[in-house]
Order: structure tokens, then sequence, then C-alpha cells
């Protein structure tokens, strides 16, 4: 049986569909490279070691984890300093998304022990997808170039960089707003051969760093190649192709937002929404433009749109409300902003009071540092659920002040309603799972 190639499906198994097709097919990326060049020194296992160590493979190309992950603890029970054997287990855990420490630890026994340089070209590539996974991405990008320098030391036709290593790279720089790198290793993944990884999610990236490079024409350019591959797209479902085109479209329109284009920007952001009507940004993009334009009547009406749909999504709230009110050119007129204080106030997850306190802050951005220290710290919190906790930890750095601040009296509020709704037996198990995955992103975004 093949490893799952559907990367909506993907990233269930890895608990992490919400970061995106990226993150999935990272997880996915382990599996394949383990299984397609799996050589397996194994001559420190006895024969029923080597038996297990095969059954444990042939569970995890079947998708099944726990099965796959009793087995390989079997082998290393027997051989704790065998590389492959660390390295298969990194590869299982990782589908485990709580366990994704462990799989880390196992990862670095793998490069620890191995034998030679040569044979931790392919453990270091493991090692900084985990790290990517893990939104630790000071050091995925650590490893993934020590990965790349190994693969120039030791080139064969056996050894070389992957579009994926190449493309998580890129991603990894872009996350830490170094845009220059995050294209130069962006363009490299564009000129290996293709090997699976969604080509259009590729286009998008890079026109994503060339916009916040202020490279609106080329940006447009790489938007419309994504739109181009997707629509030739044959696997994925006709509700994710739609969605994602409609994203795209959005971007456009973003794109000329910037340049003052707005009328095409309008048209953009209409595309988007034949094309997907459920996400919330170009209605509140259109609304941005007629506030510009004082057209307070469609204002509000697109405003109305975009809170109908944050309240379906259950998300984004806070992000959409600083993005109308904090925008660089468009400063809303008193009466826009009563407007949308009333429509938000009855979303259920922000209150009136929590919109009239954004109202009488400028919203301005408040500069503040965490160091990486602080960062392992919170992220280990989080991946505790020690939620509430990070959380004070954050206010104490934030001191509640500028849009960061504000997004964290969000948060807090947030875990507030979920405890309650849990306390009244509002809340079932599976909504609770995805509020609280939902805070711990927002957070986790704060923290990068």
């Amino acid at each position: 049986m093949e490893i799952k190639e559907d990367w909506e499906e993907i990233g269930k198994y890895v608990g992490m569909a919400m970061l995106g097709g990226a993150l999935a097919y990272g997880a996915y990326y382990l599996g394949k490279q383990l299984l397609d060049g799996s050589q397996g020194d194994l001559s420190t296992l006895s024969k029923e070691g080597q038996h297990w160590f095969h059954k444990a493979e042939g569970f995890l190309r079947e998708s099944q984890y726990v099965e796959a992950e009793v087995y390989a603890r079997q082998c290393w029970q027997q051989s704790p300093r065998n590389s492959d054997i660390n390295n298969l287990l990194a590869v299982i855990l990782s589908y485990q998304n709580n366990k994704i420490d462990e799989a880390i630890q196992f990862s670095l026994n793998a490069n620890n022990y191995s034998p030679n340089d040569q044979a931790k070209v392919h453990y270091l590539d493991t090692l900084s997808n985990l790290y990517y996974l893990n939104g630790n991405w000071e050091e995925a990008i650590s490893t993934g170039e020590q990965h790349l320098y190994l693969v120039q030391v030791y080139a064969s036709p056996t050894i070389q960089a992957s579009r994926w290593s190449l493309w998580r790279l890129a991603s990894c720089y872009f996350n830490i707003e170094n845009y220059t790198k995050a294209l130069e290793q962006y363009k490299h993944a564009l000129n290996q051969p293709e090997d699976g990884s969604p080509q259009h999610r590729l286009f998008r990236e890079i026109a994503n760093t060339n916009s916040r490079l202020e490279r609106y024409n080329v940006a447009k350019e790489y938007y419309e190649y994504a739109l181009s591959d997707l629509s030739r797209n044959r696997h994925l479902p006709k509700e994710t192709v739609d969605a994602e085109m409609g994203g795209i479209l959005n971007d456009i329109g973003v794109i000329h937002t910037h340049l003052d284009q707005t009328d095409e920007a309008i048209r953009y952001y209409m595309d988007s929404i034949e094309r997907y009507h459920q996400d919330p940004f170009p209605y509140a993009n259109i609304a941005t433009i007629y506030a510009q334009r004082g057209n307070l009547e469609d204002m509000r009406k697109y405003l109305e749109y975009a809170v109908t749909y944050l309240n379906a999504h259950n998300r984004f709230h806070l992000e959409l409300i600083d993005f109308i009110v904090n925008s660089k050119k468009y400063r809303l007129h008193p009466e826009c902003f009563q407007s949308m204080i009333s429509l938000f106030g009855r979303n259920h997850l922000i209150s009136e009071e929590r919109a009239k306190l954004l109202q009488n802050t400028n919203m301005a951005q408040q500069d503040f540092h965490i160091s990486e220290q602080t960062k392992r710290e919170l992220r280990q919190l989080i991946k505790k659920d020690h939620i509430l906790e990070a959380l004070n930890k954050l206010e104490k750095i934030t001191q509640n002040k500028g849009r960061h601040g504000k997004l964290i009296l969000n948060l807090r509020a947030q875990l507030a309603l979920v405890r309650t709704d849990e306390q009244r037996g509002q809340l079932d198990p599976e909504q609770r799972t995805l509020r609280l995955a939902q805070i711990r992103t927002s957070l986790i975004e704060i923290i990068n």
C-alpha cells in the first residue's frame, strides 16, 4: 500500500492541518524519504529484531503508526545506538503531533550515533523536517543548511538536495522574515525535479515572498502560475481547489490595493468570492476600500458578510479587526467604526467591550523581544496544554500593549469561554480540541 498522498488527509494524521498543506507534505516527505531510500544497517539486531524492523516499516507504509511504533521500540530496546532504528522511530513519531519532541530526540540520537558524515546527510534532513513541523524555524534552518552542505560534499545520484528540503528551508526563512534568503531558496526549489509536492503552493509562497519585498508585478505573475497549476489539478477535492483559488484571487486583489488600483482590486475580490464565498477576507478587503471612499452603506454590507463568515469559521476575528482598523492606508470614519463594533458584538468570540477597547487605542504595533530561551519555554508550555501559563508569561512580556497585547487579551477571553462552555456541558470533545488548537496556533504565531 502506498503512503497516503492526499495532503488534507495527511494533515489529519499529523494533527497540523490548520497550518497548511506544506506542513502536511513535510510529514509525508519524512515517511516517503525513509521508505524509498531505507537500506538499514540491521547487523546489531537479532534475526527476530530484523523481523520487527521490517514489520515497523510495513505498518508505516500503511499509515498504522501505533503498530509501527510498537515494533520500532522493540528494535530500539535491542539496539538503542543504532542510527537507522532511531531514525525510523523519529519518522514514525512525527505523525503523532503530541510526540514531536520525542521524535526530535530520536533524530538527534540518529545523528549522534551516525558512523560518518555521509550517513548524516539523510538524518540531518529528517531532523530539519522535524524542527520545521515543530515550528522551530531557527533550528530547522541550521540543520537544513548543514544538510545542504553535506549534499554538496557527497553529491551522487543517491545524494541530492530534494525540492522539499529547499522549499522547507525557504519557508523557514520566510517565517523569520528574511525574505531575500527565502526567495533564493524558493528559486532553488523550483529548479529541482518535481517530487509530488503541491506545485501551486510553491508558486503561491514565491508570490507571497515577492509581495513582501514589494515586487508586486512578479508576485502577480507567480499567483497566476499557481492558478494555472490548480486549474489542472485532478487530485484535490473540488472544494479544496475552489478555496485555494479563492485565496489566490484575494491575494492578487491585495496587490492591486497596494498599487492603489482599487477598481481592479475589487474585481479580483469579487472573483475570489464567486470562487469560494465562505472566506471572510475578500469581503473585509472590499469593505475597507468602500470605507476609504466614504461609501458607508456598501462598507457596512460587506463588513456584515465578513463577520457572518467569521462566525462560521470561529477564527481570525481579531486579526480582521486589526486589519481594518490599523490599515496604514485607510482610516475609518467614526460611523464606520461604530458599525463594526455593533457587528462584531454579535460574534460570540469577541465581546462588544473588547471591540470598544480596540476603539480606544490606535492599535500601534508594539515592538517587544522574546529571547530564544523564553520561546523554547513557551513552546513547551503550549505543547503540554499549559495555555493559561503561556498567556500569563506573554502578558508580562507585551504588557498588554500594541496589536500582540490585544491579541493575547482576546486569546485569554477565548480560553475562558472554552472553560465556561465546557462547564455548562455545551462543548463536545471535538469542538474543545478544535478551539484549543486554534488558540495554540495563534500563540505559536505570536512567539515566532
